[in-house]
């Protein structure tokens, strides 16, 4: 953790318009503490570096809406490195979070009740257990192009959903922790959990992400999750998720490719198009169908250091043809180099040459 303390700000009701937002702006070098924002509107916060050492979240938003943030560097969290609750058109952009749960375990970016926006071209690295959580009611949230990678303590990596306290959801009656919330062309690796679980959440994907170079026990889960306090349900269960066209390298011999126990999802979830390569047996664990006619569970996609694939037979235009019509659909359009795509997309996160 780093010895430097700077103060805090805690700021209530900063408030732009559309016309006239409100700028935070770093000069080159600018280094602040932790940042406080309730009930901020029509605000853009950019070029700045936020760190701890702090008790609890470094950047935390709540209660607010049209927020930007770009071009920041965060770090050194007691909790989380960005924290954001209850708040609408939320964007993160081309930042770098790490050092998150120094105090106690918590994710790198957690979300509980954000509503419309994006993450971004983001690095996230050195978070125990959960490292990204979007969860109590988030939706209509694309998360893209990110790396999340040095997982420091077993837990689900990326969660499409979670669990949260009735209490905390926005909207209150929403009945799953989150909705049409897409991951796309993402890196993950360098973890010690499962990459990807769908967590309580509907109508939600994971579309040409790579992940490798991890140790966990399972590689996709399948979880409930809470409902809001007004929704009349108490448990949601993931249901009209999709996971197609990524690679997943990695897990144990005894782990599982799929953990979806029936009673932990509801209908119409969908795996396809996916490359799966596990030591050991597939195991298969759980009642959502085993695509055997487009996927691969036995063959390697000779994956570099940088997640780029080397078997081009494996993967070279194998990607899914229907998934434009999925939430975010016409942002499917570069992977995670930048580089411009068509559908459909070779697997995995990274197009090969």
């Amino acid at each position: 953790m780093s010895g430097e303390l700077l103060a805090s700000t805690y700021t209530v009701g900063m408030t732009g318009t559309a016309s006239a937002p409100i700028w935070v702006t770093g000069e080159p070098g600018a280094k602040i503490g932790p940042l406080t924002l309730e009930a901020a509107h029509y605000a853009v916060v950019q070029d700045i570096e936020l760190t701890g050492p702090t008790d609890g979240h470094v950047l935390h938003f709540f209660t607010a809406d049209h927020l930007l943030f770009r071009h920041l560097r965060i770090h050194d969290a007691g909790l989380g490195c960005i924290k954001g609750s209850q708040t609408t058109d939320a964007f993160v952009e081309d930042s770098e979070l790490w050092a998150a749960g120094q105090v106690s375990s918590h994710p790198v970016l957690d979300y509980v009740g954000v509503n419309t926006g994006h993450i971004v071209r983001c690095s996230l690295h050195q978070g125990p257990g959960v490292m990204v959580m979007l969860k109590g009611g988030t939706s209509d949230l694309f998360f893209a192009w990110n790396e999340i990678f040095d997982q420091t303590e077993v837990g689900n990596v990326l969660s499409l959903g979670q669990s949260t306290g009735p209490e905390f959801f926005q909207p209150n009656d929403a009945a799953f922790e989150g909705l049409r919330i897409v991951a796309f062309g993402n890196l993950l690796h360098d973890l010690v959990g499962a990459p990807f679980a769908f967590e309580g959440c509907k109508d939600c994907a994971a579309l040409h992400n790579t992940a490798w170079s991890t140790t966990g026990p399972q590689l996709v889960r399948f979880l409930p999750g809470a409902a809001g306090a007004s929704s009349g349900v108490t448990v949601s269960l993931p249901e009209g998720c999709r996971f197609a066209g990524n690679i997943v390298v990695g897990g144990q011999d005894a782990g599982a490719s799929l953990n979806a126990d029936p009673q932990n999802h509801g209908p119409n979830n969908v795996l396809d198009y996916n490359v799966f390569l596990k030591p050991g047996p597939l195991n298969w664990w759980g009642d959502i169908p085993q695509d055997l006619l487009h996927s691969t569970y036995d063959q390697d996609p000779e994956l570099s250091a940088q997640g780029v694939p080397g078997n081009a037979a494996l993967v070279d235009g194998k990607g899914p043809p229907d998934i434009a019509g999925l939430p975010f659909g016409p942002l499917f359009v570069r992977d995670h180099a930048g580089k411009c795509i068509s559908l459909p997309a070779d697997i995995g996160a990274i197009d090969v040459p």
